[in-house]
C-alpha cells in the first residue's frame, strides 16, 4: 500500500499500517500472507488484500475495465474468511514462486491444498493455471490441488497431480465438503 500512495501522500510507513490495522480490524478488509515455513519470511513478504464485499473492490478499486477474475478471486476469499469460522484449523495463505502464483493455500494442520482461482478455463490460459499447481505440489510434495471457475468441473491428472475444477456456483453452496473431503482430510483430523 504504502508504494500506491507515497507520490500522493506523505504518509510515513507505520501510519499506513496502523491505517490498514484499523480497516482490518473493522471487518472491511482482510490480508493473506505468503506461505512458507519461514515466519521471517511471512512477515517480510507483501501481503494481499481482499475486501468483505466486492461493491468495495468496485467503487473503490481499479474498475476501470471490468475483471471478472479479481472478482471471483475476492468472493472465493470471503468464502474462505466464512469457512474459517466453521473449521477453526484453517489457515489461509497465498504463495508466489519464481514463474507462478497460486491464488490461495489452505493449510489444517499439516494438510495443504493450492487453490487456483480463474474466471474461465480454455485452451489458452489452462496449463498457466494448472502449471503453479503443479510447481507448488512437487515442490512441497502435494497429490493434488483445485482450481475454481465458471465453466468445467472434474478430476484430471497432469504429470502425476489431480486437479479438481469446481465449478464456483458449486464452490459456493459446497465449499466445507470440498474442503473436508479433500484427500479425506477428515478422516486424517480426528
Amino acid at each position: 500500500m504504502y508504494k500506491s500512495v507515497k507520490n500522493t501522500m506523505l504518509l510515513p510507513v507505520k501510519s499506513i499500517q496502523r491505517y490498514t490495522e484499523y480497516i482490518e480490524s473493522s471487518g472491511l478488509i482482510f490480508f493473506t500472507r505468503k506461505f512458507s515455513y519461514s515466519l521471517n519470511e511471512q512477515e517480510n513478504s507483501p501481503k494481499k488484500v481482499y475486501s468483505i464485499d466486492n461493491a468495495f473492490s468496485y467503487y473503490f478499486g481499479y474498475n476501470f475495465m471490468e475483471n471478472k477474475g479479481k472478482f471471483i478471486e475476492n468472493t472465493i476469499a470471503q468464502e474462505f474468511i466464512r469457512l474459517k469460522n466453521i473449521i477453526p484449523l484453517l489457515e489461509l495463505y497465498y504463495y508466489r514462486g519464481n514463474t507462478y502464483e497460486i491464488d490461495f493455500i489452505v493449510k489444517i494442520k499439516n494438510f495443504i491444498i493450492p487453490v487456483q482461482s480463474s474466471y474461465i478455463i480454455n485452451e489458452n490460459n489452462i496449463k498457466r493455471e494448472v502449471k503453479g499447481i503443479i510447481d507448488f505440489s512437487e515442490k512441497f510434495k502435494i497429490k493434488s490441488g483445485i482450481v475454481i471457475n465458471s465453466n468445467i468441473s472434474g478430476d484430471k491428472y497432469y504429470d502425476g497431480i489431480k486437479i479438481r475444477f469446481i465449478k464456483l456456483h458449486d464452490w459456493l453452496l459446497n465449499s466445507y465438503n470440498y474442503i473436508i473431503d479433500h484427500e479425506g482430510i477428515e478422516n486424517k483430523l480426528q
